[in-house]
């Protein structure tokens, strides 16, 4: 995962409301697969807004 880290920090440079570290961003991701999983389990589905 090191190669993504100079990638992500161009890209993410501008976002607002967004994780501005890597590390955040992989923090957020994993966050995120703990709601899906726990969404599955209960047969419920998910809704994404901006």
């Amino acid at each position: 995962m090191t190669e993504l880290r100079g990638p992500f920090a161009a890209e993410c440079e501008s976002w607002a409301g967004r994780p501005d570290t890597f590390e955040g961003f992989i923090a957020l991701l994993r966050e995120w697969g703990d709601v899906t999983t726990e969404a599955a389990r209960r047969s419920w589905g998910l809704v994404g807004l901006p």
